[in-house]
């Protein structure tokens, strides 16, 4: 045989194969390597959810920092359970917590364990949101569909069926533990029952201008994740005085004191920081996720970092929420433009504007001690800190490019950094006493610890 011919029929035979493979190309699946667990794994499909997540909560009824908290504290457990019983050196909490009823991964079974955490997300977001309007549905369907799509173009049929069963069976059992908490499941359907606030000197009442009733009341019978009993309470707010020698006079005085000399820096943290319009902004706990999603595209993270980070996160601000709302409602500290009216200027006004209402002059429909906005924002810091490191500059974007205010980015060196700086910027505003501020940043960082103890890792 010529050497013409022996090149040619190898040649030949290479061809026929490249041919063959290329005909089957649009009947077999590409090579995906969803035999990966869950540490080796992207974590883009909880970034994109929690997107999802801030559009979403932002325009859904009844949906107010602690009832958002908790439902945030359960979708975050959802997604972190699809995940922990296969991923090496995490712990499902199922033990942990009394009737709630995970489901058993198959052994020796394909998984797709994004596919799965897709499918656990959507079945967790349409229970916690059933009342959103058809654009907020589509937008949830849209997240699923994208991903749903991208997975099944690459997976065997059965990976990808037994990927879709296992996040829904384990999103159900979430679900079916929340309806166990009647307190809590499904309050933003009535975040305002009727509620008789108790009258005498220095307790709340509903305030100007608009004189809302007060926010979920009984907030403090919602179950938590691991927060205790005991320490769900704050500890009393100093003596309320109208004496001015004493030292709850001093704390209005300084609010009195800041408003009348107002720098624009003190007014932007205000701003910046304030989150208290319906509809226009996140609010004060979702503001901590957007902070999260932000460090993640500094340092992204694996599917079971991302996962394990937003169930923290989330159930850290569910605790916070619970334990704030208790404490607000067990003192019923009256809000500063009350104590204030009375003892300095009848005229006073907070500087919290809506721009969508035009209502001027507002404080929050709840008593003041002690602060939401402090303890979600150091609940946060405490589980951001913990994943990212105590020193992890930042630019905080979330606002940026709107122009109802000065949504300009401010950059901070640590996520504390961020919290207090959020606390203090309710004293701006005048919604708050420096006593509230300072037991919620404490309340928040207790809440987060005992969280964060939970036996996550084994």
């Amino acid at each position: 045989m010529s050497l013409h011919k022996s090149l040619y029929l190898p040649i030949l035979f290479l061809s026929a194969v490249l041919l063959f493979n290329a005909c089957q190309s649009d009947d077999l699946p590409p090579v995906v390597d969803y035999n990966d667990p869950p540490h080796l794994i992207s974590g883009d499909v909880v970034t994109e959810w929690y997107t999802v997540f801030m559009d979403v909560s932002k325009s859904a009824t009844g949906y107010r920092p602690p009832i958002t908290s908790r439902n945030l504290g359960y979708i975050g457990l959802a997604g972190y359970e699809t995940i922990a019983q296969s991923t090496p050196g995490m712990n499902s909490l199922s033990d942990h917590y009394p009737n709630l009823n995970i489901p058993r991964v198959v052994e020796y079974e394909d998984y797709y364990w994004p596919a799965a955490v897709n499918a656990a997300y959507s079945s967790a977001f349409k229970y916690f949101f059933p009342h959103v309007t058809a654009q907020y549905n589509d937008m949830m369907d849209n997240m699923y569909n994208k991903f749903y799509d991208n997975f099944s173009k690459k997976l065997p049929q059965d990976v990808m069926e037994r990927s879709e069963a296992w996040g829904k069976a384990v999103a159900a059992a979430i679900i079916n533990w929340s309806q166990l908490d009647q307190n809590g499941d499904y309050a933003f359907l009535d975040p305002t029952p009727p509620y008789n606030p108790p009258v005498g000197p220095g307790l709340w009442q509903p305030t100007p201008p608009d004189f809302l009733p007060g926010l979920v009341p009984e907030w403090g019978k919602t179950r938590q994740f691991a927060i205790s009993e005991e320490d769900k309470l704050s500890p009393p707010p100093m003596q309320w005085s109208e004496n001015p020698s004493s030292p709850f006079y001093a704390q209005a005085l300084e609010v009195v004191n800041i408003g009348e000399n107002l720098t624009f820096e003190q007014r932007w943290k205000g701003e910046f920081w304030s989150d208290d319009n319906f509809s226009l902004t996140i609010d004060p706990a979702c503001r901590f996720v957007s902070i999260a999603l932000q460090a993640m595209e500094i340092r992204p993270l694996t599917l079971a970092e991302a996962t394990q980070l937003m169930a923290q996160l989330g159930m850290s601000l569910a605790d916070a929420g619970i334990a704030i709302w208790h404490s607000k409602y067990y003192y019923n500290l009256e809000r500063p433009v009350d104590y204030i009216r009375r003892l300095f200027d009848p005229e006073w006004e907070t500087i919290c504007y809506n721009p969508l209402t035009g209502d001027y002059g507002k404080s929050p429909h709840f008593p003041a001690y002690p602060s939401g906005h402090a303890g979600f924002g150091s609940a946060a810091a405490e589980v951001l800190t913990e994943v990212f490191g105590y020193h992890f500059p930042m630019t905080d974007r979330t606002h940026e490019g709107r122009t109802e205010f000065l949504g300009m980015p401010r950059q901070f060196n640590t996520f504390n950094d961020m919290a207090i700086e959020n606390a203090v910027s309710r004293i701006y505003l005048g919604v708050h006493f420096r006593i509230d501020a300072d037991e919620g940043l404490r309340l928040g960082r207790v809440a987060a610890r005992s969280v964060l103890d939970l036996p996550w890792n084994g």
